[in-house]
């Protein structure tokens, strides 16, 4: 098995479009707060997310690797829910 170079993943991840990076994410689920925001430089968001594969708690570089490399199959990620809308959960007042 080759090893992983830390510095090739970071440029793929740099070099990604704002929404392919997000696919990244939403496939990884890191904890929440820890990689910045779309409105963040790449370079930030991406150092970061390695930053947390690296960790004890992280998934490890292989894992954003084989993501990268599967790019085109990953599902976008799920849309936020809309505030200003209603859940379909909320059924309204506990009449009891």
């Amino acid at each position: 098995m080759s090893r992983i170079n830390r510095l090739q993943l970071a440029n793929a991840l740099i070099g990604l479009s704002a929404a392919e990076f997000d696919k990244v994410l939403f496939a990884l689920k890191p904890p929440a707060g820890l990689v910045p925001g779309a409105t963040a430089p790449q370079a930030s968001r991406a150092m970061a997310l390695l930053e947390w594969a690296e960790s004890a708690t992280g998934r490890g570089l292989p894992e954003i690797q084989a993501l990268l490399d599967a790019l085109d199959t990953l599902p976008p990620p799920a849309p936020e829910p809309d505030p200003s809308q209603p859940s379909p959960l909320d059924l309204g007042p506990n009449p009891y």
